[in-house]
């Protein structure tokens, strides 16, 4: 038994030194935190020392940090968190600036220029403040359990003193970090607080446990609890447990300090060496500073939660930048021009593709982090993790859960509004283009109206075409025709894209589009019912003149007939060849039809000067018909004549005159020239 208990006190001898080197080193580390201008040596320290354990993690996985990376980044790539663009620097919400694409964790967590914010029991400090609070170990929850299942939170003997402020600020995100990471069960159940006093003095107990000695039975009664100034705790306290300083003086003190845990009022045990703290908890519930067996790496736990918690910062920065965007977006007025709709929906793609590269990003970063924390490569089985290595991981893939969640409902909302932008620039491009197109039919429509008939309105005012002048309408009217059916193609065109609008059945914007379909199709008919009239109306015209030259040319030649003709026969053949010619002519007027049936032609053979035109031709005509009639009734009563009784001698004529033959027969009726005709402005 002696020699079991020599064993023993060996064995606690053993770890008391390594303890004590251990704290050691704690107070060259403390004196960084006697003083608040130090806070800034005391982070750069921890960043040093979390830089250095970085690069030994490094080179001890070099090899197999190559694959799984690949790994990793083609997971990356087939999850969807992609971007087209990089935006975030220009783009009104993007938020790109909280993690910059060519920083690695390290880099990021030794930036001083860049501070995120947190919530502590709803207070909201910048996470730099609980970093440099967290560096002094002044106090920790190693993520360990006492046999009866309550959480144990440890005060080393780090020669730290806090303001209570501080102190609270601390002790309370210690103990709520988050729900999910520290159940809040374990809160209510109560933890085992252990105080490491032994290089320190009493009084630093006694302010502790002033500190501790608020007991909330459970977390709805701090309402009704009463709070001094420097007492607070925010949960049960089942068991505190002192190990005393065992300093000369110390020792020498330790009477006025005997009765202490009873002033207190909270149930602490003092324990005069760690043998004795053993009797009271497991040892494998104790870190190594107190010789128990539990792993903890304080400096790497601080350097994780830290970037936990700036990627939670980051995280729910890209939520609330999302859901002002959102917010803004279902806002969004629809314009009355299709310039200003386009504006909208490329500065609202640009800030879409700048969260998304925001997205992208973070969840990348999210993936480092969680290799780093997890380290799947040396340790694969999770049963290796530590507790607070397991937390951590847990709070960063409940994160990316977050983010993934974040992401998927921004993606069912965008396309639906995105389709409601693209639909809103349809309309407002089929709007200004059927104001375009009508513009032109109306203008098409008033050329072809004005002049067609008439050049000042006035019937007595009009005047008849030239023939060439005629010609040069027709191929004007031909050429103009081509033109217009640019705009004919394209309001069919319109008309067709109206309609595909109207099936998409986006009620909000079709209101008008069923009328402006129809006003197309009627501008489209009346445009081609006006051309074809200008055309029938330009050959009617032709046909006018053809008629007149027709008719000219047959008067022409039954004049010149009637002039050539010989006066004297002196045979009945002769006289038989002339009845023939003049009958031949006369059969031939049949041929001098003027068709024109239109409602164009009645107006213009109602104008006056046509009127008067046409008066003049048909009378020639009739003048010239009535003497080749007349020639004819003579020629055939010679004829009869001649064959009654036969005659020696030429017949004779002496009803006219060799040099007027035509004097006695038909009135000679002067012919307007028609190439100094005009017939009004067609064109």
């Amino acid at each position: 038994m002696n020699d079991n208990n020599g064993l023993a006190e060996s064995k606690f001898s053993e770890c008391f030194e390594i303890a004590k080197h251990e704290s050691s080193k704690l107070k060259k580390q403390s004196i960084f935190s006697t003083h608040p201008t130090n806070q800034a040596c005391r982070m750069a320290s921890v960043q040093l020392h979390s830089l250095q354990f970085n690069d030994v993690d490094k080179e001890q996985a070099q090899q197999q940090q190559q694959p799984q990376q690949k790994i990793l980044r083609s997971d990356l790539e087939e999850s969807g968190y992609q971007s087209a663009l990089t935006r975030s620097q220009s783009s009104q919400y993007g938020t790109g600036w909280l993690y910059h694409d060519s920083e690695s964790i390290a880099s990021t967590s030794s930036c001083d220029d860049w501070d995120g914010y947190m919530k502590v029991d709803n207070q909201r400090v910048k996470i730099r403040e609980v970093s440099d609070l967290l560096v002094t170990r002044y106090a920790f929850i190693s993520g360990a359990k006492t046999d009866q299942g309550f959480p144990v939170l440890t005060f080393p003997d780090s020669h730290v003193h806090l303001p209570f402020v501080e102190y609270r600020l601390l002790i309370t995100y210690l103990t709520r970090l988050q729900p999910y990471e520290l159940q809040v069960e374990d809160i209510f159940l109560g933890f085992v607080v252990i105080i490491d006093r032994r290089t320190d003095r009493w009084a630093s107990v006694k302010t502790l446990l002033s500190h501790l000695s608020v007991r909330w039975r459970r977390m709805t009664d701090c309402s009704s609890s009463t709070l001094t100034s420097s007492s607070f705790f925010p949960g049960n306290l089942r068991f505190v447990y002192v190990i005393k300083p065992d300093g000369v003086l110390q020792r020498a003190l330790e009477v006025g300090y005997k009765h202490i845990s009873g002033v207190n009022r909270l149930q602490t045990f003092v324990c005069n060496s760690l043998p004795e703290l053993h009797q009271h908890i497991n040892p494998s519930c104790l870190t190594y500073d107190l010789c128990g067996s539990f792993h903890y790496n304080h400096l790497e736990w601080l350097q994780h939660r830290m970037e936990i918690e700036r990627l939670r910062c980051s995280a729910e920065g890209i939520a609330r930048t999302l859901d002002e965007f959102v917010q803004n977006l279902r806002e969004t007025e629809l314009p009355n021009d299709a310039s200003t709709t386009a504006n909208i929906l490329s500065s609202q793609k640009a800030d879409r593709d700048a969260i998304k590269e925001d997205f992208r990003i973070i969840v990348r970063r999210g993936f480092d982090l969680l290799k780093s924390v997890r380290q799947a490569d040396t340790k694969p089985n999770a049963e290796q993790l530590s507790p607070t290595r397991v937390h951590n991981v847990t709070s960063v893939q409940r994160t990316l859960l977050q983010l993934e969640d974040t992401e998927k409902r921004f993606d069912k909302f965008w396309p639906t509004h995105e389709f409601r932008l693209q639909h809103c620039l349809q309309l407002r491009q089929f709007e200004e283009d059927f104001k375009k197109l009508q513009s032109n039919f109306l203008c098409h429509l008033e050329k072809l109206r004005i002049g067609p008939h008439f050049e000042t309105g006035e019937r007595d005012q009009c005047r008849l075409c030239s023939i060439d002048e005629v010609d040069r309408l027709i191929e004007e009217y031909r050429i103009y025709a081509e033109k217009t059916q640019a705009d004919v193609q394209a309001a069919n065109s319109l008309k067709l894209r109206g309609e595909q609008l109207i099936a998409a059945e986006e009620k909000e914007l079709i209101g008008s589009l069923t009328p402006k379909c129809q006003e197309l199709q009627r501008l489209t008919e009346q445009l081609d019912q006006a051309l074809k009239n200008r055309s029938r109306f330009l050959h009617d015209v032709k046909k006018l003149h053809d008629y007149i030259c027709q008719a000219n040319h047959w008067c022409n030649t039954g004049v010149q007939l009637m002039i050539n003709m010989t006066m004297e026969l002196d045979d009945i053949r002769q006289c038989e060849e002339s009845l023939y010619s003049i009958q031949n002519l006369l059969s031939s007027s049949n041929d001098l039809t003027l068709d024109l049936d239109t409602s164009d032609s009645l107006l213009l053979l109602s104008a006056y000067d046509t009127k008067t035109l046409l008066s003049q031709v048909n009378a020639r005509v009739s003048d010239v018909k009535q003497l080749c009639e007349n020639r004819c009734v003579f020629l055939k009563r010679l004829l009869s004549k001649a064959r009654i009784s036969s005659f020696s001698e030429p017949i004779k004529m002496t009803a006219a005159k060799a040099t007027n033959p035509l004097s006695c027969t038909y009135r000679y009726l002067p012919l307007r020239d028609s190439s100094h005709t005009d017939i009004g402005q067609v064109c």
